[in-house]
């Protein structure tokens, strides 16, 4: 509020740029407490795999709240840079700095932090360096009376903005469609899966992330009706330690027996 009273003040439109990505980020807070007190919720009659997945939809709802403002600033300042108008550049000198020193003070405080606040590190580092921007801007203008300045430093920040937002809708797309999580190899676990003694073949092959952190894999191994108990124990425990090496926390394993038709197959 005290960011777009300024920006409202000065006329600036850079600082309503930066004040709508501070929005972006007290809303993905906020968002985030709320949800992630759900998200701890274990399984019900609902929701079988828990309720990890609702911690995902704060960054959802704040990443499209923050995409469609940029846009709205973006429109507003290409206006400007064809119809400049007047900035008042104490205003802005005055409120950059401010920012600058808010900013770098809770980014001080997180220094020594625990890594799960990493990510607010980022944004208050971010908020820091738009903010640097406004005071570059503010003292540019000044001096020089372009006025142009302020606009355009203002669709650098939105395009910024923007663009790590729709990185970020990008990405949480692809965990609700079930995609294969970034950082697993899915073709080197269904081979370290292949390989182990007395599986004669793998189908129905799964592999998804329910958060971007909990992963989840299913799968159908065929063996030898012949083979022992204790052989598959063996292999469920050799396919557990793979998972674990693969970074998945929680499987599911079906064995089938040679010349038995499984309808699941091609899936």
């Amino acid at each position: 509020v005290f960011e777009l009273a300024g920006g409202f003040l000065s006329n600036s439109v850079a600082i309503m740029s930066d004040a709508l990505h501070d929005l972006g980020d007290s809303l993905a807070i906020l968002l985030a407490m709320f949800l992630e007190k759900i998200s701890v919720r274990k399984r019900d009659d609902n929701y079988s795999y828990g309720y990890k997945r609702f911690s995902l939809l704060s960054a959802v709802i704040s990443s499209l709240i923050v995409a469609a403002g940029s846009l709205s600033i973006i429109y507003e300042a290409v206006q400007r840079v064809f119809n400049p108008e007047e900035t008042n550049s104490a205003i802005m000198f005055l409120m950059a700095v401010a920012g600058i020193v808010i900013n770098y003070m809770g980014y001080r405080r997180l220094e020594s932090s625990e890594r799960n606040q990493r990510a607010i590190k980022l944004h208050l580092l971010e908020d820091i360096l738009g903010w640097v921007s406004v005071l570059v801007a503010s003292v540019v203008i000044y001096f020089t009376k372009l006025t142009v300045i302020d606009p355009a430093i203002s669709i650098a920040i939105a395009l910024f903005i923007l663009y790590k937002a729709i990185l970020n809708i990008k990405e949480f797309v692809k965990i609700f469609l079930q995609a294969v999580p970034e950082d697993v190899e899915s073709s080197s676990v269904l081979d370290e899966v292949r390989k182990i003694e007395g599986i004669r073949s793998v189908h129905d092959f799964h592999l998804w992330t329910m958060d971007g952190n909990y992963n989840v894999l299913t799968l159908h191994v065929v063996i030898e009706r012949e083979t022992d108990p204790e052989h598959i124990i063996r292999i469920r425990k050799q396919i557990r330690e793979i998972s674990r090496k693969y970074k998945i926390d929680h499987e599911t394993i079906e064995i089938g027996y040679c010349n038995e038709e499984c309808e699941f197959v091609d899936c």
